[in-house]
Order: structure tokens, then sequence, then C-alpha cells
């Protein structure tokens, strides 16, 4: 046998058979061969194919295997936990509300709106459930004119979806170092209404654990968990195995509340009612329309931010890390502008001052998402640093254009250009 080395310059089907036959021919057992002919052929095409089949698979697994390349959602993710990064799961729109209650016949002075009331709202067509995420109370007024008694709560946020139940018990797997992971059954859930309960009864809430962005701080027995994204845009709860949170054991039950929602769909409702009293007339005044509603973070967007948020950590120096933190958490805004203090007038020193753009139709911005941007900032800033928000100006320019161009090179008409 001559001993030929080809090189292997092809991978796509016609170009892999060509090789096979040219090397074919350099034997001298098939010298006088023909390759066209029909076993032949069939052999070459089941070879060749073979060959093309694991070149697509090799280049497809490499592929997945770096960030900038890879093209399946769950390969993009898995990078973003890598770098420290949670890819934005659905989040509710929220609505301000005032809430009056009338034709009520007792003396309290207040009556308790309890945490997750039910409002509805019909938009578009569509029935939208909303809930409290607190506890409000609805103070007793009398009407100077018509001396009639009403309870009236002032500035209530509620937040669109259903709460899945009291409680949801979920599956949970514990890994070979034992370390317990709770992995949440619904991909439609609002991560920031997440409250975890260890041994709980389902009557009560009590052993509540709360969310921890970050280990700083963070002493052994604290009831904190953490959040990590899971497979099919899921996610899975684990705890600090009494290093950085208290580990609960393998026997004691774990549940988790949260709101499963629609995303932006109930984004712009604006009309609410309630039915939380008995006997009661419920006005829901609307102070602030539904609005922030988001569809979970695209993979776009994943492999863009995930290595920005490695950069800024979490933390906002820098007038672009203002920039890149607002648009990571509110991406509903289009653009955002951060300046030092002392470029306003009169200046201000020891500030950052904000400035957002979310639409055309939404060009001034409501004060209640002025407030949740600065309160966001707050907690990111350097000591001493405080963000404010300026309403962004607009100056709106018309532009009369004279167009030159060639004949040589369309032939199409001005107007038609």
């Amino acid at each position: 046998m001559a001993s030929v080395k080809t090189p292997i310059t092809e991978l796509d089907f016609d170009g892999v058979k060509a090789q096979l036959k040219e090397y074919l021919q350099t034997q001298t057992q098939f010298k006088d061969y023909n390759f066209e002919g029909s076993n032949m052929s069939v052999l070459l095409d089941v070879l060749a194919f073979n060959t093309f089949q694991n070149n697509f698979y090799t280049n497809m697994a490499i592929n997945e295997m770096f960030l900038d390349s890879a093209v399946m959602k769950n390969s993009i993710v898995s990078h973003a936990k890598e770098l420290n990064y949670i890819p934005r799961s659905r989040q509710s729109a929220k609505a301000v509300v005032r809430i009056v209650i009338s034709n009520i016949d007792q003396e309290e002075a207040t009556i308790a709106i309890p945490t997750y009331t039910n409002v509805s709202a019909t938009y578009k067509g569509d029935q939208f459930n909303f809930v409290t995420n607190e506890t409000y109370v609805a103070v007793r007024t009398r009407n100077q004119v018509t001396n009639e008694i009403t309870y009236v709560a002032e500035n209530v946020e509620i937040f669109e979806g259903q709460m899945l139940a009291s409680f949801q018990r979920e599956g949970f797997i514990v890994d070979a170092d034992g370390v317990l992971r709770v992995q949440l059954t619904n991909n439609e859930v609002d991560t920031d209404s997440l409250v975890v309960f260890v041994d709980a009864e389902e009557t009560e809430d009590r052993n509540i654990f709360t969310r921890a962005t970050s280990i700083f701080g963070v002493q052994p027995l604290d009831k904190v968990f953490y959040l990590e994204p899971y497979l099919d845009d899921r996610y899975a709860i684990y705890f600090g195995k009494n290093e950085f949170g208290l580990q609960p054991l393998e026997f004691e039950d774990v549940r988790v509340r949260y709101r499963v929602t629609s995303g932006e769909e109930a984004n712009g409702a604006n009309v609410f009612s309630a039915s939380f009293v008995e006997g009661a007339t419920i006005d829901v005044q609307t102070i602030s329309a539904a609005a922030g509603g988001q569809e979970r973070e695209s993979m776009e967007r994943i492999r863009y931010f995930a290595p920005k948020s490695l950069q800024v950590q979490e933390r906002a120096v820098t007038s672009r890390d203002y920039e890149v933190l607002l648009k990571q958490a509110f991406p509903d805004i289009k653009s955002v502008s951060a300046y030092g203090g002392e470029q306003l007038d009169p200046p201000q020193f020891g500030k950052v001052a904000i400035s957002v753009y979310l639409s055309r139709e939404s060009e001034l911005i409501s004060k209640t998402l002025a407030n949740a941007y600065v309160q966001f900032l707050s907690d990111k800033s350097p000591l001493g640093i405080e963000p404010i928000f300026v309403q962004t100006k607009y100056v709106y320019v018309d532009l009369n254009v004279n167009a030159r161009y060639s004949l040589k090179e369309t032939e199409k008409s001005g107007a038609q250009l």
C-alpha cells in the first residue's frame, strides 16, 4: 500500500467524498477502479455522511463551549452562571392605587388590607389579577361635606400575577457534597417575589429565609438563600452550608412562595376593582398605571450583559456603571445618562444625576418609577454619593435635506429615492 497522506481540508459532504476518492485513487489496490460505480459510490456516501455528521456535531459542541458563539439558551445561561450573573426572570407589572372603602358599618379606626390581597383589572380584553406585596392600613376618615365615613389607603402598590398557592412544595436534590438545591418547577415565576420557608406548617409564616445576593456580611446562622439559573428558564435555590448562611437538614421540609406573572402583557392596565371586604363598596383609584412588566431575559441580552455585570460587580463607581446597572435592572429603559452633580445648574456636589428615556409615549417619568431608580442605585453607590433623578429634557429638530444622487448609479427617479 502506498503511504500517501491526504490533507484534511474539506468539512462539507461533497468535499469529504471527493477527498475520500482522491485518497483511494492513490492506493494500488484501487488504481483502475471506477469510483462512480453504484456499490462504491454508496459506500463513499455513507463514509462521507458519517464524517460530515461528526464534523457538524464537533463544531456545534465546541461552539456551545463559549458565550460568544453558543446558540442554545441553556448553554448561554450556564456560561452566565460562571460569571455570577443571574438572568432576569419574568417581572410583574406594578401599579400604584388609592383604595377607598365605603358603606361599611364598623367603628374601628383602621382596616387592614392583608398581604396578597387580590385586585382585578381588565385591559385590552384580557383579565389580569394583581396582588399586594405587603400589608396596608386603610385609615378611617369623615367627609366634612357629606359626613360620610370612609377608609382610605394611600399609595398601595399592587403587582400583576397569581400567588401559586399559600405554599408550594418544590422538588429538591442533594449534591454529592451535601449541598441542598431546590428546583423551582415553574418557569413563569417572578424571582423578586420569592420567599422560602423551611420546616414550616402550611398555615404558618415562620422560619422564613430571605434572598441574599452576595455572601458579604452573611453569618453562618443567617436565614438566607441564594438563587441560581437552572435549565429551561427555571431557577434553583440553594443555601449557605452553615458557612454563608444556615443550611437546612435533609429531612426538613422546604417550601417556596412566589408569584407567577404574565410579564409585559399587563403593562398599561389602569382600571382596577376589588372586593376583599364583604358587603362594602371598594373604589380602587389609579395613581400610576401598571408598568414595568417584562419578559424573561433574552439570549442576546444575557450574552451582552453577563460580562459587563462581572466588570461592574453590583457596584456603581463610574457613570458607565450606573448606566449598565439601570439598564440591566429595568430593561424597559431605552437610553440612560448618568453624570456628576457638578454639571447641574446650580451644581450639586456629592450627587449623581440620572436621566432616562423610555419611549415617545412615556417621556415624563412618574415619581413612583423615578423613586424606584434612585432606591435601586442607593445600595450600590459609594458612601457619600447620593443618586438623584432628573427629568430628561428633549430637543426636537426638523430637518430640511437636499439630496444629490448620480443617475449613473441608479435607475430610480428622485421621487422613488
